[in-house]
This record gives structure tokens, sequence and C-alpha cells, in this order.
């Protein structure tokens, strides 16, 4: 393996799977690939198995991509009130503090747009993931020695790779990746992942006579998709699986949900060096590399990732800390060469000064930098201090909004006035909402300026307008 070239690693609980392509590009040209079995699925187990493998240490950090597992991760349909790129952002944050069972500052979210339709509502999936899974798999690949900085959900992994396989995703389809342990549902359109799950039923518990396991998921995966109006019925089904029972799935299925069944290898359309035993690979029952042969077809940087921000600054900030320990020692050290001087000969200060000298002048345009970068951060430090940042204000609008309040337009001006108009089931709602304003510690002169009954779809809720002025920091 090569340092340098794209690599993606996706761990399961069965295996720990390992993908390189050929060159330096995208494509299906493959160099190396390495399936290696979990003897547990302890994270010490796995750390062990990366370093046994031939996995390069110090491959480059753009170059890797990890797989977050589709049972890791939270998919949520959203429809929004806007097709303004900058407001749905706001208006996810706000739509997942109460569809998620975490706080938005535990977790790294993300979405994608499905639809935008002709009232103005845009229809996005949520891709959500807790911070404890992330910080789990760096300390993995920490102890292996490995930094990397991109993770990415497993399910567009296979929306790559049936892309490349050029069937008809264009229609609404059904994709069941089946691996040795476990299977991914996904539900496609339009060339999008619509939205998929993971169930623990996988090739090992495949036989002739035990295949309801995953008939029943499959259809609990339909019933859940049609009951929230995901999208439109699957015309089709591809079912991506290496076990000697698949043409009898196919036919189960096909009967039991009355669609056409379309099977799939995972190593089609694919080409393998040939250090890469790809036979050896087939043999081991049941393994799917779909997902990680996906990855691999498209740039690291051109998909979306769920790598914690946070993490990301503290690696940078090390990086500088580490760039200014260099420069301080090289310092001390010209200062001890500097201190030695008198006991030379005459000579020999002479050319030791002069050499000092001119060191002295070669990082001095570095210290009037870094004097500039020093003024320059002390006084947007102390231009921002003043300042109410826009997380901070969502964040506290966050934590005082009541369960039955909704909100319908949120504007701040430039004379720092902030209106909400919004509807509330209920007129003590408003109250609520209003007099838990009046307590913040940002928000001032909270007035309301109307609550009026409304029906709408048929249902009565109080359409509110509230206004007041944010307390800016002394």
């Amino acid at each position: 393996m090569k340092k340098d070239l794209l690599t993606t690693v996706e761990i399961t609980d069965s295996h720990v799977k390992i993908y390189q392509s050929r060159g330096a590009k995208t494509g299906s040209s493959v160099g190396y690939c390495e399936v290696r079995a979990l003897r547990s699925q302890s994270d010490e187990e796995i750390s062990n198995v990366l370093i046994e493998s031939r996995f390069p240490k110090n491959i480059s950090k753009d170059k890797l991509t990890v797989v977050l597992p589709r049972k890791s991760v939270i998919l949520k349909q959203i429809k929004l009130p806007s097709h303004d790129f900058e407001e749905i952002k706001k208006m996810v944050a706000l739509q997942l503090v109460s569809l998620i069972p975490y706080a938005l500052d535990e977790v790294v979210y993300d979405f994608h747009v499905l639809e935008k339709d002709s009232g103005g509502y845009t229809k996005v999936l949520a891709v959500v993931v807790n911070k404890d899974v992330c910080r789990r798999y760096i300390n993995i690949f920490q102890r292996a020695g490995v930094v990397f900085d991109k993770f990415v959900l497993s399910s567009l992994g296979m929306m790559q790779w049936l892309q490349h396989q050029q069937v008809d995703i264009k229609m609404p389809s059904v994709f069941v990746d089946v691996d040795y342990s476990h299977c991914e549902i996904g539900f496609v359109y339009q060339k999008t992942l619509l939205f998929s799950r993971s169930i623990n039923y996988g090739a090992k518990d495949f036989s002739s006579d035990n295949m309801l396991g995953l008939i029943d998921q499959l259809q609990r995966s339909l019933a859940a998709y049609h009951k929230e109006g995901m999208g439109s019925e699957p015309q089709r089904i591809f079912l991506i699986i290496n076990v000697m029972e698949k043409d009898a799935l196919k036919e189960r299925l096909e009967r039991e949900f009355k669609k056409p069944v379309e099977i799939l290898s995972g190593f089609e359309k694919f080409s393998f060096a040939r250090n890469v035993n790809i036979n050896q690979i087939r043999n081991q029952g049941g393994v799917s590399l779909a997902v990680g042969l996906g990855m691999l077809l498209k740039e690291p940087q051109k998909m979306m990732s769920l790598f914690p921000a946070e993490i990301q600054e503290g690696k940078r900030i090390k990086g500088r800390r580490r760039s200014w320990v260099i420069f301080f020692l090289l310092l001390l050290i010209n200062l001890g060469l500097f201190s030695v001087l008198p006991t030379l000969h005459w000579q020999q200060k002479e050319k030791y000064l002069k050499q000092l000298e001119n060191e002295i002048q070669s990082i001095k345009p570095q210290i009037e930098e870094t004097k500039k970068k020093k003024q320059f951060v002390e006084t947007f430090y102390q231009e921002l201090a003043r300042r109410i940042i826009i997380v901070d204000l969502i964040h506290e609008l966050n934590k005082l909004t009541p369960n039955d309040i909704s909100f319908r337009s949120l504007l701040l001006d430039d004379n720092g006035s902030f209106t909400i108009q919004g509807y509330a089931q209920t007129s003590t709602g408003v109250n609520d909402f209003q007099s838990r304003l009046v307590r913040s510690a940002i928000f001032n002169e909270v007035n309301l300026q109307f609550a009026t009954k409304r029906k709408i779809f048929n249902m009565e809720v109080t359409d509110f307008k509230i206004i007041s002025k944010l307390k800016i920091k002394e």
C-alpha cells in the first residue's frame, strides 16, 4: 500500500476492510483490498488488526476516508418552509432539537436537499452522529498510529457504487446490501438517497429455510417509508449479495413484494491488481465490498463528512503550538551559541557572530509577522467580544422555546431588534415563551405585538409576534 493514494477503511461488527485505488485519481481500478475477520468487537482488537495489516501508518489524511456504519447514524427527513439555503441551515438546527435524543452540541450533523416544491417548501435528509461515536473511532485509529479527518456515511458509498453499476436508480428503488453480520436497506430516487436503515441480520444467518428475518425487516422498512411519506412507491429491488441462497432469496422477495429483483455482486465493474486475491475474498462467505469500493469512486473532499469540527481545530492549534516550540528552541540554541563565543578565538568569534546576525535577520520577518497577527487577533477579539454571535442567539432561542411553539419567521435588523413570528398550540404557550424571553440574559425590552387565534389546516393555533432588543455585551 502507498501513503498518497485514495484509501477507505470500513469497520463492521465482524470485519475490518481496507481498500486503496490503483492510481492517484478516483475510479474503479483497485490496487489493494484486504478483509480481516475480527475475533471480538473490542476497540483494542480493531486497533491491533489495523496495526497488523499492511495499512500505511503515515498515510496522507486528505486521502483517507473512514466509513461510518449506518447503525451509528440517525437519518431524518424534514420539510421546511423555505428555498433559501442559509435559512434552511438554521431551520434544520431548530428542528433537530426536538427530533433527536441528544443536545445539538453533542452531535455532528449535515444535510442534503431532496426536493423543492412550487409552494416554497424544501425537503431535506438530515444526517446526525453522536460525537462519542466519532471519538471512539478516532481513538481506535490513534492507537494504530493513524490520523484522519473524514467520516462518511456507509449509505453514501452504496449510492456511489450503484451509480457505477449503471443501474437505473432514476426511478424509485430499494437496495439491500447483505454483509456478513448485517444488512443495509436504502431507498433511492433520482440518484439521491431518501432514507436507509441497518438491521442485525446478515449472510451468516442465511439458509434456504431461514429468510423470514430479512423479509420481515424489509416489510417493516417499506411500511415506515410509506407512513412517513418519504417518497414514491419503489419500482425495483437491487439485491447485493454473495451467498449460495441468493437465487432462492430473489424468488422469495419477488413473490412477497410483487416487484422485480435484480441481483448484483459487490465485485462487478471493478478491476483488481494482480496482488489482490479476489477469489479468497469471495470465498469468505457473504462479505460485501460495495460500500468501500463505492467510496473510491469519488474524492473524499466532495462527500459529506461528519468529522467533529472542534477536533479538527484542536489539531490545527497543536500544529501551530509545535511550530512555536520549534521556533523558540532554535532561538535558545542561537542564544546558547552566542554565550560560548567569548571562550573561542577572536576570529571564530567574528565568524560565529556574523552567522548569528544573519540568522537573526532571517527570523525578523517572522517575528514582525507574528506581532501583526497577535495585534490583529487581539483587536478582532475585542471587537467580537461585544457582539452577540448568531450561534449563541440560536442556542439561547432553542433553550427557551416551549415544545408547542413553532416559528414562522425570525428577523434581526441592523438596530438590534429581533422579531419572532410563529404559532402556538395554546395562548398560554405564548405567555410562557414571552416570560422566558424576559428572564433571558440575551433578550431585552420583550414586547408581545399580538397573539391571535387562527385556524390552519382545521387546527386552531395562536398566531403571535414578539419584538425584543438584543442586549449588547459590555
